[in-house]
Order: structure tokens, then sequence, then C-alpha cells
């Protein structure tokens, strides 16, 4: 007879164990990383930086592809960094600390090019060329530098999107100006991404540059 209250203590012993913690409180206001990633294609360099408040050091450092990024060797405990060559990877993929963890933010990269704009161009006429396999959103922009090669005052054009197709013009207005002669060209594509949880928010801009291209202004 004593048997059954013997069972019973013992399945009550086992079933009741210690509660879990509640989950953390959000913030009034939620902590914001900042971070810049930036992939050179001449050279095939990934490179990453990332602003992380003090707060969210205790919850673990950003990653980069799930790699760790190495936090700067000024002793600032909120600067942290990253470098990695590979082939473009089409998309980025990072990680913050939060009070719960981590937000994973991941989006498309979409690269540009310069391979289609012709060598020589006059200065009294505008030229399009696509630039890309998608069009630009309009939280993307892009820069197109001119660089003389006698290593006078560089020049740049900006194109802010949206844009209706994955090409841009170069009006005549805008090269009309810049003296005739041979110039190293590249474009630089910027873009802002933005995402958040109920503990952080995370902004992240993306840059591509090209590698350069010589083109004659005539």
């Amino acid at each position: 007879m004593r048997l059954l209250p013997l069972l019973a203590l013992a399945i009550f012993l086992c079933t009741c164990g210690p509660a879990s913690p509640p989950p953390p409180t959000p913030p009034a206001e939620l902590p914001i990383v900042a971070a810049n990633v930036r992939y050179q294609e001449d050279g095939q360099r990934l490179s990453a930086t990332m602003t992380v408040p003090l707060q969210l050091l205790p919850n673990g450092a950003p990653t980069l592809y799930g790699t760790t990024l190495s936090q700067l060797a000024n002793g600032s405990r909120e600067m942290f960094r990253g470098n990695r060559q590979l082939p473009f990877p089409g998309k980025v993929e990072v990680t913050v600390p939060s009070a719960d963890g981590h937000l994973a933010v991941s989006f498309p990269f979409a690269p540009v090019f310069l391979d289609s704009l012709p060598a020589v161009l006059d200065r009294k006429a505008s030229v399009r060329f696509p630039f890309s396999n998608a069009a630009m959103t309009e939280d993307e922009s892009l820069v197109v530098f001119f660089e003389p090669v006698e290593r006078s005052t560089p020049r740049r054009l900006q194109i802010v999107g949206p844009t209706q197709a994955p090409a841009i013009t170069i009006p005549t207005a805008a090269i009309a100006s810049y003296p005739a002669g041979d110039y190293d060209v590249y474009l630089v594509k910027q873009s802002l991404v933005r995402d958040s949880s109920a503990y952080v928010k995370a902004s992240v801009q993306t840059e591509y540059y090209t590698a350069t291209r010589r083109i004659t202004l005539r």
C-alpha cells in the first residue's frame, strides 16, 4: 500500500525541474549596431567593420559568414574588423550580438561591372551602358570615379536609385567640363540594409568596387 505514494513522489521529482529564466526585457531604446561590408573586385578582397554598443559585448562578438570578427588593436572595445579573400559571394551574412543571443542579417549583394563602358568617350555626347544584372533600388546608389592618369583632380558622378533598368546614362553635361585625356575609371555601388529584433537594430552598408579600366575622353 505504501508503493503508490512513493511512485507518485518519484514522478513529481522527475517532472518538476527548475523554471526556465524569463526572456530579457526589451530596452526602451534599442541599441544600434552599424556595419560596413566592402568587396573589391581587384584582388577579391572582402572586408568588414562593425561598431557594437558596449552593453551588447557580454553577449558575444559579431560574425561575418560565420567567422568571428576581431577587435581593433587600438584598444576600443566597440570596434570589430575582419578581412577575407574569396570569390564574390553574392550575398551578405552577418550576425550581431543581442540581449537574447544574436540577430542574423542576410541579404543579396549584387555586383556591378564596367566591361560595357566604351574605351573612348566623346565629351559632347551622352553614353548609356549596362552596369549590372539588376536595377538599383531606392536604397542603392552608383558612383562613377574618373581618376586622371596624370594624378590631377579626380572627378566623380553619382547616380541615385531607384533605376528602371540595370543601365545608366552618363549625360553630356556631366563630363563636358572634364579635361580631355586618359582616366582610370571604376564603379562603386553602395547600398544600405536595415534589420531589427525586439532587442537590437542593425544597419549594414555595402560597397562593391570594380576593377579600374583605362578610358579616354576626347
